[in-house]
């Protein structure tokens, strides 16, 4: 009878602690001048078609304030496949990768790829920025367009591949990394079971680039500038046509623009806890 009740305990208390699966990875990122990138910790080898905990959840990180602030993880989380996201390793990783990280200035935008594996990787996602690169402190950015969702959930777009785009802040200054240029960007659900989401290693662009926003529109710095992926530059008076707008080096008007984008936070309420 005693061990019967034990067993009653067990099982419900095993009930009431969510699960902690992965639901949702941050699989690309986007900058000025088609520079590319994605979350720490996300592997390409993962399959994107199905939602089970293995493979298809084990790259994705699982983001705690209550497990940063003991120390069990770093500012960045952990994934089911690698544990702890180690930030200097995954920024070499993603250099290795890529050649580059997205480019980024103030104003500018960066669109992010998110994965959503399952029900609650859905959105409303949240984002901020360390500019020291080190995630002690972050501030809060602007997002422009965010993946559907209430508390994180959305069954309609399970497996699915959906943008979230975040404006930088007016005062950006990154200041981490071995070249001093670099920042972190998080993002993260409000998942009961999470919170999911990722953290992005962005690099700022040097003055005078650009900052496009990867559709078409961006804020030129020292010139006239619709940088979408690139620039006719005037210098000296030779002309360099190398993408897709005009930028007057050496000019003293600036013209930009950011393309907005829609906060969606709609989707069905009451759903149950996904459980691989």
């Amino acid at each position: 009878m005693h061990f019967s009740t034990l067993l009653s305990i067990a099982a419900l208390l095993a009930s009431a602690v969510p699960l902690a699966n992965a639901h949702a990875a941050i699989v690309g990122a986007r900058g000025m001048n088609g520079s590319q990138g994605r979350a720490i910790g996300v592997l390409a080898t993962t399959p994107r078609d199905g939602t089970r905990r293995n493979p298809f959840q084990q790259d994705a990180s699982i983001i705690r304030d209550r497990e940063i602030q003991s120390g069990e993880v770093g500012p960045c989380g952990r994934t089911l496949a690698g544990g702890n996201n180690n930030m200097q390793a995954g920024v070499q990783e993603i250099m290795s990768e890529f050649g580059e990280l997205p480019l980024v200035a103030p104003g500018s935008t960066l669109t992010m790829t998110v994965h959503q594996v399952n029900a609650d990787g859905a959105g409303p996602y949240t984002c901020e920025v360390s500019m020291d690169g080190t995630g002690a402190q972050f501030t809060g950015v602007q997002i422009q367009q965010n993946l559907p969702g209430r508390n994180g959930r959305n069954r309609a777009t399970n497996t699915t591949p959906q943008d979230l785009v975040v404006t930088m802040p007016a005062n950006l200054q990154c200041t981490g990394g071995a070249n001093g240029d670099m920042c972190m960007v998080r993002c993260r659900n409000p998942a009961r079971a999470g919170p999911f989401g990722g953290c992005i290693p962005v690099q700022q662009a040097p003055n005078g680039a650009g900052a496009g926003n990867g559709n078409g529109n961006g804020a030129g710095a020292g010139g006239n500038g619709n940088a979408a992926g690139g620039a006719n530059r005037n210098a000296g008076g030779a002309n360099r046509n190398a993408g897709g707008a005009n930028r007057n080096a050496g000019g003293a008007n600036g013209n930009g623009g950011a393309a907005g984008g829609n906060n969606n936070p709609g989707a069905a309420a009451g759903e149950e806890e996904e459980a691989a």
